[in-house]
């Protein structure tokens, strides 16, 4: 069981090692900065666990079939779920530009005060009114109500989470398979 720990754990350092960078241009949200790291390297174990667990069964032609079946159906979930995460921090993030350095922060829907000074100063964009008015980022849960500021938080929580499952467990299908099927076919032929 520690080995296999062992390995898994260098499996995992050396996929996010080699998709790392990737990875952590999805979570440029300021709000999210510290969360989604974590986050993402637990499931990951787990994911890689899971996927080593369920690939240990005898081979037929069905299974081989399934495990098909299973690794398109985890790419296409990987690919709806980064649309849909994609989608979320387009919509549900904002662009704060200050001294040359933009960070992006969660949005939600305006609160009364925002309501109040957007009907006067309507030209203006977002970031321009918290800079001017809100008293910059510090300002969010003045201009946005932070009821809905925690919710799109969620949402890109879950679907980070689901997005990096997705990765995980595709990356570690096609690993485990690969390794261990092929390397035991090249056995046969070269000896």
């Amino acid at each position: 069981m520690i080995t296999i720990l062992k390995y898994r754990i260098l499996f995992i350092t050396l996929l996010f090692g080699a998709f790392g960078g990737a990875l952590s241009l999805l979570l440029k949200i300021e709000d999210l900065k510290k969360y989604y790291p974590s986050l993402a390297i637990l499931i990951a174990l787990i994911v890689t666990l899971l996927m080593s667990f369920l690939i240990k069964a005898k081979w037929t032609v069905k299974y081989r079939n399934k495990l098909k079946v299973f690794a398109i159906t985890l790419f296409l979930l990987f690919l709806a779920t980064a649309f849909l995460h994609t989608f979320y921090i387009i919509n549900n993030t904002f662009e704060y530009r200050e001294f040359d350095e933009m960070n992006r922060y969660v949005k939600g829907a305006y609160s009364p005060a925002a309501i109040e000074y957007k009907k006067g100063h309507g030209f203006q964009k977002d970031e321009e009114a918290l800079r001017n008015y809100f008293g910059g980022p510090s300002g969010i849960e003045l201009y946005w109500t932070k009821d809905s500021i925690n919710a799109n938080i969620f949402k890109l929580i879950i679907t980070y989470c689901l997005l990096i499952m997705f990765f995980v467990a595709s990356i570690s299908l096609l690993t485990e398979v690969l390794a261990g099927r092929f390397a035991k076919s090249t056995k046969k032929i070269h000896s």
